[in-house]
């Protein structure tokens, strides 16, 4: 009997079989990817928006954007390649046009002679937030713009940055 009360001892000791509750854990860590994208559509044919100018002046829906951010900050920046003018072939000639985008603080009719930039401080809805976008030009104060008509252009960039 003293024996098998050794052996058990020597179990309970050497084995480490312990009695009563256990337990352990697990560490799990997962990393999210950061989504920042933005996607650009004009009215027309994709992102080429050609619209009719008069010389009454007016405000042209040019298309919409779509925002998806997963991020709580961030940043978009709106650029003219013209300085805000939409210009003739070699230059010549320009309309001058304010740039709305949606209903953001910031972006409601502004100049495009800069770079324009809104913070964002929310993150988006799962598929995204979309905002239209338009110009407004005056009329041409009796002048005409081109003495030969023709097409006025510009290109306006919209990018978005995590910040």
């Amino acid at each position: 009997m003293k024996k098998s009360v050794f052996i058990l001892l020597f179990a309970v000791v050497g084995f480490g079989v312990a009695f009563g509750a256990q337990s352990g854990s697990a560490v799990v860590t997962g990393t999210v990817a950061q989504q920042l994208s933005v996607a650009v559509t004009g009215v027309t044919t994709g992102t080429d928006t050609t619209i009719a100018l008069n010389s009454a002046g007016g405000t042209e829906s040019i298309g919409s954007v779509l925002f998806i951010s997963n991020l709580k900050a961030w940043k978009i920046s709106v650029t003219s390649a013209k300085a805000g003018n939409l210009k003739n072939t070699g230059d010549l000639e320009s309309i001058d046009y304010t740039f709305t985008l949606g209903s953001l603080t910031g972006l409601l009719g502004v100049s495009l002679a800069t770079a324009k930039t809104k913070d964002m401080t929310a993150k988006t809805t799962k598929a995204g937030d979309s905002y239209a976008m338009s110009i407004t030009y005056d009329d041409d104060d009796g002048v005409f713009w081109s003495n030969d008509g023709g097409n006025f252009t510009d290109t306006i960039t919209i990018s978005v940055v995590a910040g």
